[in-house]
Order: structure tokens, then sequence, then C-alpha cells
């Protein structure tokens, strides 16, 4: 992948995941952002974001398909190019936010994603950089009951987590 190419795609990911911070604080307007995941801290945070509120944290990782809303379908990167575990495998974040093109944020625990990885042979893809990722579709999440909230734009006063 081209250094221009991967800053440009960090760009974007970076704008869905402002977003989604933003719709998590306006759901719990008791909570404050507490540490955003960046290119000072992204070795020792495994996680894009979390929210405090006394000593409660809650932490995030946002995974943006832009065609989701279309064919269905999340890539959830589990090794790097190099053969090194990575997203799934080692994040920290108890929760997912699951982000396409039609303004769909999807809450979901980690723990059930882990759990339809473990229970399902799910198609395993090898993408054009050499990055292992796993197709989860919204079929998977819907089977194990595992969506908590589809954060659209009007947000409900609903507590989720």
């Amino acid at each position: 992948m081209s250094y221009d190419l991967f800053k440009h795609e960090l760009e974007n990911a970076l704008q869905y995941e402002k977003e989604a911070s933003r719709r998590i604080l306006k759901l719990y307007n008791d909570y404050v952002l507490d540490t955003v995941q960046d290119e000072n801290n992204y070795k020792t945070v495994h996680y894009d974001f979390s929210i405090i509120k006394n000593d409660k944290v809650k932490t995030f990782e946002v995974k943006y398909n832009r065609l989701a809303h279309i064919y269905g379908s999340y890539f959830m990167e589990i090794k790097t190019a190099s053969g090194v575990p990575s997203g799934l495998l080692i994040t920290k974040a108890k929760y997912h936010i699951l982000v396409n093109d039609i303004n769909e944020y999807i809450l979901i625990k980690t723990s059930k994603i882990r759990k339809i990885l473990k229970d399902k042979k799910l198609t395993v893809r090898v993408s054009k950089h050499g990055v292992v990722v796993f197709v989860i579709t919204k079929t998977h999440l819907l089977e194990y009951n595992a969506i908590l909230l589809n954060i659209k734009s009007k947000l409900s006063s609903n507590t989720f987590l």
C-alpha cells in the first residue's frame, strides 16, 4: 500500500471514529472522552477511544466499510501482512462500532464478534496488501443477537451498555 493511499484511508477512518465518539458521548452525556488512539500511543492503546465516568471506563473500536450496506458484510482484521496478530485478536475494546455509508453505526460487544469467529466457519481473505481478515455478515450478527443498538442520527435516551 502506498503511503498516500494509507494516509487517505487513515484520514477517512479518523472521520468515522470521531463521529462514533460524538454519538456515544451524546448517548452517554454524563461520560467524558477519556483516551483517543493516535500515532503517539497506538502501540499501547489497543482501541480507538474510551469514555469515562468516575472510574468506569468503556472502550470502543470503530470499523468502517463503505459498501457494507450493499453487500451486508464487514471485514475484521486478524493478522498483519507479516503474520503478526492484530485487529480483533489484540483489541482491548469492549465494544465495536461497525459503520457504513448509509449512516449506520452498529454497536456490538467485541466478545460476540469473537464468539461468531470461533463458532462459525467464516470466510478468511488476504487483502491485496497481505493483511488477513475474516468476513462477518449482518446475518451473523442477527443470528447471534449481537446488535446492541444501531446508533442513527436521532439518538434515543436508552441505555444499552
